[in-house]
C-alpha cells in the first residue's frame, strides 16, 4: 500500500501511531502457525514419515533420523536441528531457545512460533531436513531421491487421468483411470 493509503487508515481509525506500527508488524508475521502447517510442509520432504513419541510429541523423521519435533499440547513448541555456525546466534535469540536434551546436537526449541514468518519456517524446517539426511549412507540418499521422482510421476499420471476423464460417462472413465503405486 502507499504511504498516504496507510495514513489515512490510521486517521480514519483513530489509531495511535505506535499501536498502528505494532498492527502492522503483527501483520507481517506467521502467527497462525500450528501443527497442520507443520505437518503438510515436512511431508512434503522425500522420505519423511511421522511418529508420537513420549506420549505428546509429533517427531518427523527422515530414514529413522528425526529433524523436527512438536508439541501436541498447547503451547505450541517446535525444535529442530541447524547448522554449527547458526546454534549460537539462534539459541540466543528472543523466541528461542537452545533444545532440551538435543543442544549438544545442535537442535533448537522455537518458544515462540510468531518470531519466524512462513518462509523462515519453511527454509529451517528443510535446511533441518537436508542435515540430518547428509548424514544417511549416499546409497539411501539415491532412494530418496528416486522415491520424490517417482511420487511425481504418480502425481502426473493421476492428474492427466482425472483430466481425461471430464465430460465422459463412468463406465468410459473407469477405463482411462490410471493405478496409483504407493511410494515409500
Amino acid at each position: 500500500m502507499h504511504r498516504k493509503t496507510l495514513m489515512g487508515i490510521r486517521r480514519k481509525w483513530k489509531i495511535s501511531l505506535r499501536r498502528f506500527a505494532l498492527c502492522a508488524f503483527a501483520c507481517s508475521t506467521f502467527i497462525s502457525m500450528n501443527i497442520e502447517f507443520l505437518e503438510q510442509t515436512c511431508t512434503s520432504l522425500p522420505g519423511v514419515t511421522t511418529d508420537v513419541k513420549w506420549g505428546n510429541d509429533l517427531v518427523f523423521s527422515v530414514a529413522e533420523k528425526m529433524f523436527c519435533v512438536c508439541s501436541m499440547d498447547p503451547p505450541f513448541k517446535a525444535s529442530f536441528k541447524v547448522p554449527d555456525a547458526e546454534f549460537e546466534e539462534l539459541s540466543v535469540r528472543d523466541g528461542f531457545e537452545p533444545a532440551p536434551y538435543m543442544a549438544r546436537a545442535k537442535w533448537v526449541l522455537v518458544t515462540n512460533p510468531s518470531k519466524l514468518n512462513r518462509k523462515e519456517w519453511e527454509e529451517y524446517l528443510k535446511q533441518s531436513y537436508d542435515l540430518v539426511k547428509s548424514k544417511l549412507s549416499k546409497k539411501l540418499q539415491e532412494t530418496l531421491g528416486k522415491a520424490q521422482g517417482a511420487r511425481h510421476k504418480v502425481q502426473e499420471s493421476m492428474a492427466k487421468a482425472s483430466l481425461s476423464t471430464i465430460g465422459k460417462s463412468k463406465p468410459e472413465a473407469k477405463s482411462t483411470r490410471v493405478k496409483s503405486k504407493k511410494v515409500k
